[in-house]
């Protein structure tokens, strides 16, 4: 019997002193980005992104996102363009893959959906267009708790058939709150 104490104080020490397990399985996240981005196409400008973004974990290692973004920039005055005051926005829906599932979450996304441009040359009338858009996100999270996290997330998309704006990358702090597990 004085064997097995040893063991059995370990094991009720690590039961008491545990910490708790970070996993995300059936939880809602809803969070808000801030950050830059930089249009695609010919001298397009640098500018602010602003998003929101929803997601529900499928397990402890899939997450199904929707994400919506507005972007803000300029096209600088060349020989074929005139300067031009460029906005746009995407919507998309994709699946994240979480590596890992402790307080530092890297992750990856597929996603796909929906672009918006307006291109408002000097001069003359604005030019709206619709387009589909693929992306993928990369991103690193940190679970400050179970109900709030930060992140880091980069973000590239391609705009398909766009003809001012051929897609963006973007670089954004995140904030998020987590509830429902």
């Amino acid at each position: 019997m004085r064997r097995h104490l040893p063991c059995a104080l370990m094991a009720i020490a690590v039961a008491l002193l545990g910490r708790p397990v970070r996993a995300f399985e059936n939880q809602w996240h809803l969070g808000a980005e801030i950050g830059g981005a930089k249009l695609l196409g010919e001298e397009l400008g640098f500018g602010p992104r602003a998003g929101a973004y929803a997601a529900y974990g499928l397990s402890d290692v899939f997450d199904a996102r929707f994400g919506a973004g507005a972007f803000l920039a300029s096209r600088n005055a060349i020989e074929t363009f005139a300067a031009a005051d460029v906005r746009a926005a995407s919507a998309e829906l994709g699946l994240a893959y979480k590596l890992d599932v402790i307080e530092w979450i890297p992750y990856a996304a597929a996603l796909a959906g929906v672009a918006w441009t307006n291109v408002a040359p000097e001069g003359t009338s604005s030019v709206t267009e619709w387009a589909p858009a693929l992306g993928v996100e990369l991103g690193l999270d940190y679970a400050v708790s179970r109900e709030l996290g930060l992140g880091l997330h980069y973000r590239a998309e391609a705009w398909l058939g766009a003809g001012a704006v051929d897609g963006a990358m973007s670089l954004s702090l995140a904030a998020e709150y987590r509830w429902g597990w």
